[in-house]
């Protein structure tokens, strides 16, 4: 199965139950799959995550957002509008809010 495929499964799960365990998703994606697609979407403003609960918030947001993107960066691309960073190994992505 594709990731894009592993990602549909874990966002339909979390919009419909609205709030869920890890141990949920873990049941019906690998946890290996399971904590990339939980950054992207936390990266990406829709979801918001303690150790074992996640919580589906919408929108997706990143302004007055910080990014960070931890690991072994091979390359970075960037324009004024998107960013693409490229690691040797897996990256591992943290967003904070900005004051």
């Amino acid at each position: 199965m594709s990731m894009f495929n592993y990602a549909k499964m874990v966002i339909d799960y979390i919009i419909e139950k609205n709030e869920c365990t890890t141990e949920e998703l873990k049941s019906i994606v690998p946890e290996r799959r399971l904590y990339d697609i939980l950054s992207v979407l936390e990266a990406m403003g829709v979801i918001k995550r303690t150790r074992k609960h996640v919580t589906w918030v919408g929108g997706g947001e990143l302004v007055g957002r910080e990014v960070v993107v931890e690991g072994l960066i091979d390359s970075v691309t960037h324009s004024p509008v998107r960013a693409r960073i490229v690691g040797v190994e897996p990256l591992r992505v943290k967003v904070r809010g900005v004051p």
